[in-house]
């Protein structure tokens, strides 16, 4: 029963973050019409090396973002444990798909050695997820919340693992 009250605290507390008011933010990626100069003019940092992927991948995190808000605020609002189940597996299935579609631009764009070192990382990491998510469903033993506390874990863990992407691209 503590265990239920404490995941019960937790939830609560993250969802109460994510409160506020409903905001929608879609930005497209828009082609880039001017070719980058080689070199910075003398005043200015001089662009990454995968600029291109970096303004794509932004993108796609701020529209994540602003569909997790959603979800998050549908979850919030929830009453019932099944409304529950849908809305936190809505929220995963954004993060989920928003780092699927960082994936494959990755695939294209990055030096074959730096997504292979990056690649092995992220089996690893997929991993270490699938472990924590059987760890939760052993620990609810099947019931009904089982989904919503696999459901958040995910996201999170996803959303997390989306940032340590950026990452990569921001050092590059």
């Amino acid at each position: 029963m503590k265990k239920f009250v404490w995941l019960m605290l937790v939830l609560l507390c993250l969802f109460m973050a994510g409160c506020g008011t409903k905001a929608e933010l879609v930005v497209e990626a828009q082609p880039s019409a001017v070719p980058t100069p080689t070199a910075a003019p003398e005043n200015e940092e001089p662009e990454p090396a995968y600029g291109q992927l970096l303004e794509d991948v932004q993108i796609i995190i701020a529209n994540a973002e602003a569909e997790a808000l959603t979800h998050e605020t549908n979850l919030s609002n929830a009453v019932t444990q099944a409304d529950m189940n849908v809305h936190s597996h809505e929220l995963y299935m954004t993060w989920d798909d928003a780092i699927n579609e960082i994936w494959a631009l990755f695939d294209e764009t990055l030096d074959r050695d730096l997504f292979y070192d990056i690649q092995a990382e992220q089996i690893a990491w997929i991993t270490e997820k699938e472990t924590e998510l059987q760890k939760i469903r052993e620990e609810y033993q099947g019931g009904s919340i089982t989904a919503l506390a696999c459901n958040t874990r995910a996201a999170e863990m996803t959303k997390e693992r989306i940032y340590e992407l950026l990452a990569y691209i921001e050092k590059s």
